[in-house]
């Protein structure tokens, strides 16, 4: 009788688990559905400020576009976005490179003010210096920054950001709603197993 009881109480338990769950599924469905509607709206509003209905389109950027962000498994089974190793690795070299330029420009500046006297051979010298780092920035600059709005220019319409934004949301909440319904059907087949097994025999 008790261990009748007992399971009675997980099966509650789980029910109410499960109806929750429910809620939580059609609440990210509607945040969803709500973030790829003002997705799609952003879009047509950028495409009218350009004047250009077939805007922003996959014949606008290059083809050898990689993917910033993936989706992983975790150790439990519920998926995650994680950014690309290769997107880390080029973000880390971006993050040394400007500090080492820092520095250098640190250094040299520390040493002009210390040698007052060399003043008209180290100007020469920086001026080379100068030119040369800045013929290497221009040349890195395309490496440095990878945000999907420049494959379409720098002075892209406030809408068109807006819309990118919005369309990240949607794939994290398609990424939460599978996660959901993973669990649901857990949940599921454990409350039909613990069910035929307490009335089985009744």
């Amino acid at each position: 009788m008790t261990q009748t009881e007992d399971a009675k109480r997980q099966l509650d338990e789980l029910l109410r688990r499960y109806l929750h769950l429910i809620e939580s599924y059609l609440q990210q469905r509607e945040q969803c559905h709500h973030s790829m509607k003002e997705g799609f709206w952003n879009m047509t509003q950028a495409r009218f400020a350009l004047g250009r209905p077939d805007a922003f389109n996959a014949t606008d950027y290059d083809q050898h576009m990689t993917a910033q962000r993936v989706i992983a498994i975790t150790e439990d089974g519920n998926m995650c976005l994680e950014t690309c190793p290769q997107t880390k690795q080029e973000e880390e070299e971006v993050a040394l490179d400007d500090e080492g330029k820092r520095r250098d420009s640190e250094d040299a500046s520390d040493v002009s003010l210390e040698q007052d006297d060399t003043v008209g051979s180290r100007d020469t010298n920086l001026k080379k210096d100068v030119m040369n780092s800045s013929s290497e920035a221009e040349g890195e600059m395309p490496r440095a920054r990878r945000d999907p709005l420049f494959w379409f220019g720098v002075l892209v319409p406030p809408t068109l950001r807006q819309a990118q934004s919005d369309f990240v949301k949607s794939v994290q909440h398609m990424v939460a709603l599978t996660n959901v319904k993973r669990e649901l059907n857990q949940l599921h087949a454990d409350y039909l197993r613990l069910y035929k097994a307490t009335y089985s025999d009744k």
